[in-house]
């Protein structure tokens, strides 16, 4: 059981969203704390007019600002209570989170806590050697294994590294996120 009080559980939330990952580290998104329930928004000031002209990078980052607030809390010992896009009348509000019952995060939760600090921005670049076949194709063969649509195919085993792995990304829709230090 949790020792942590929901206020405190929201706190660490809140806090461990801004290690979210997000496009160019530009963080989207505000919270607004409301009684015992967390509104995370989309910042639309925050986005990329050329680099990301839809929005789909600026939404994905508040996925993962959501995703880590969910980790967090599970971590101070609640389960998340989330509604996404909770009012039509407020596009902006992309989704509302509360801590619900007290429950015991398992080991993958407090891995995924422990790592959240640790996330950082790499702005170095990468070595230019292609990836192994055998790492290309474990790739494929974990995408085919995944339920849901993908939209694109694997690249050459003779691409670059960059191109072979953001290939492989961009078939899916998907973007997770890390997650809080255990106390």
């Amino acid at each position: 059981m949790s020792t942590r009080s929901p206020k405190q559980a929201m706190d660490a939330a809140v806090e461990a969203a801004r290690w979210a990952p997000s496009v160019h580290n530009t963080q989207p998104w505000t919270f607004a704390v409301s009684g015992e329930e967390i509104g995370l928004r989309a910042d639309t000031a925050r986005k990329l007019p050329i680099g990301d002209a839809a929005g789909r990078e600026l939404l994905i980052s508040c996925g993962a600002a959501l995703f880590t607030m969910r980790t967090a809390m599970r971590c101070e010992g609640y389960e998340p209570v989330v509604r996404i896009l909770p009012d039509p009348d407020r596009p902006g509000l992309l989704a509302t989170i509360r801590p619900g019952a007290e429950t015991e995060a398992d080991e993958p939760t407090w891995v995924l806590g422990g790592e959240i600090e640790r996330r950082h921005t790499h702005r170095a670049g990468f070595a230019d050697v292609p990836l192994p076949d055998r790492f290309v194709e474990s790739l494929a063969k974990h995408e085919d294994d995944r339920e849901g649509p993908v939209h694109g195919g694997l690249p050459s085993a003779g691409s670059t590294p960059q191109a072979q792995v953001i290939a492989v990304a961009g078939t899916r829709d998907e973007s997770p996120a890390p997650g809080p230090r255990r106390k």
